[in-house]
């Protein structure tokens, strides 16, 4: 008996290989077939026609996404300039026609006026840190409406002295032309230097 199991056994297991084995050649079968010619042509006839009528959306959308940033870098809207930069970039293609230095040069270009200044330091944000030791001295920021928080102070009022200088209190921050620092002696704390953060 123990012969007839065993033998029995060994029968059933070479049928379940034997049908496991035909079952994968016809779950698989589809991938080894070529697909037809008319059908690989008709997909690429419909893939050419989609790309030629997306074309001239994509491309409005992608001209009026730049003439917005060339808007916003010309009114100083740094912050807003580079968000729209960001979109160009991210669409099919991911190329812009200004780069985000240029934006930043054409912003500051246009800061040759104290109203010029003040908008572009409304609403930025500044990492500090004490020019002795490079410590860092928390951040600073200048609000539109004239509000400035940092120094473990808020909301004292800041003014466009000239084209390159802001007053806090009695204090003159004295900006770079590229506008990327500043550097302020706040009282007896001694010289700090503050880097524009990145919209």
């Amino acid at each position: 008996m123990r012969s007839t199991f065993g033998q029995e056994t060994k029968s059933f297991s070479n049928t379940m290989k034997y049908q496991l084995a035909i079952l994968t050649i016809c779950s698989f079968s589809h991938l080894l077939a070529e697909e037809p010619k008319d059908l690989t042509l008709l997909r690429q006839s419909w893939t050419k026609a989609r790309e030629q009528a997306t074309a001239p959306i994509d491309k409005k959308y992608a001209d009026a996404l730049d003439a917005m940033k060339v808007r916003f870098t010309k009114s100083g809207d740094l912050t807003s300039a580079l968000a729209v930069d960001a979109e160009l970039k991210s669409l099919p293609g991911g190329s812009t026609t200004t780069s985000a230095p240029a934006i930043q040069d054409a912003a500051t270009a246009g800061v040759r006026t104290k109203g010029g200044l003040e908008k572009a330091l409304s609403d930025t944000v500044w990492t500090v840190v004490h020019d002795e030791d490079q410590k860092p001295w928390g951040q600073a920021e200048f609000k539109a409406g004239g509000k400035f928080s940092g120094f473990n102070k808020t909301d004292l009022p800041w003014k466009v002295l000239d084209k390159e200088t802001v007053t806090v209190q009695a204090y003159e921050f004295k900006f770079s032309k590229d506008l990327s620092q500043f550097t302020v002696v706040w009282g007896g704390t001694g010289k700090l230097t503050g880097t524009r953060k990145k919209p």
